[in-house]
């Protein structure tokens, strides 16, 4: 669980590494603000589309936006949390490191 979330700092070292020094700077803070910003999604909406009901549709069911979204966790549920939002800020990390300094 730990490694995902230290690829973080491995992609930030790499993408900081890839553009030109003046740039470096703004990517790793794109960085940071990609893990706090993922987090807070993730919490909002992520964890109610990976843990919802698989027999209904989103916004169908108003309890399932109560139960799932805007989610409260029991303590043996962070690691579960920490380790699903490691991996959906890594799905959103790659493109944007492709994509540094290019556009």
């Amino acid at each position: 669980m730990i490694m995902i979330l230290l690829m973080q700092a491995g992609f930030a070292l790499i993408e900081s590494g890839t553009v030109r020094k003046k740039n470096a700077s703004s990517i790793l803070v794109k960085n940071i603000y990609n893990i706090m910003a993922g987090g807070f999604i993730y919490w909002l909406v992520g964890y109610g589309f990976s843990y919802g009901s698989p027999d209904m549709f989103i916004g169908k069911d108003p309890e399932v936006f109560t139960t799932h979204f805007f989610h409260q966790f029991d303590a043996n549920m962070y690691p579960n949390y920490i380790y699903y939002f490691a991996l959906a800020i890594t799905c959103s990390v790659v493109p944007h490191g492709a994509l540094a300094e290019r556009t």
